[in-house]
């Protein structure tokens, strides 16, 4: 049954540090990840520049054979690296 969507899955990243919010961040995190597969993180403290340098990554990335993609992506999360 498909699941139809009529917002992106927003997750404030400040719940995360407060623990008696902290259990319901993880279960919107989960939710957001394993039903929707994407979300918008809000107050978060990654640096502009980090995101900038992570997005200039997404169309090298789409333009790789599929080969190749597996000379860049580990078996396991957190593993792309830089070939440049």
């Amino acid at each position: 049954m498909a699941t139809y969507l009529s917002s992106i899955p927003i997750l404030g990243f400040s719940l995360s540090r407060d623990p008696a919010n902290k259990p319901n961040f993880l279960a919107g995190l989960r939710n957001a990840l394993t039903n929707i597969g994407f979300y918008y993180l809000q107050n978060h403290t990654i640096p502009k520049e980090d995101i900038d340098t992570i997005i200039s990554y997404v169309p090298r990335f789409f333009n790789l054979l599929p080969d190749d993609e597996k000379e860049y992506i580990g078996s396991g999360p957190s593993q792309l690296r830089d070939s440049s």
